[in-house]
């Protein structure tokens, strides 16, 4: 099994714009960020 960085990458950065609309905050609210995946899942 393979992490297809280009797949993922996308899938993290869908989410996280998800999250922010849901939380209403702006991508400058954000301080850090970490993401980190095992087998197939992403944790953001």
């Amino acid at each position: 099994m393979s992490f297809d960085f280009t797949k993922n990458c996308k899938l993290t950065v869908k989410c996280i714009k998800k999250a922010l609309k849901k939380a209403s905050l702006k991508g400058k609210d954000i301080v850090s960020l970490s993401a980190t995946s095992m087998i197939e899942g992403i944790i953001v």
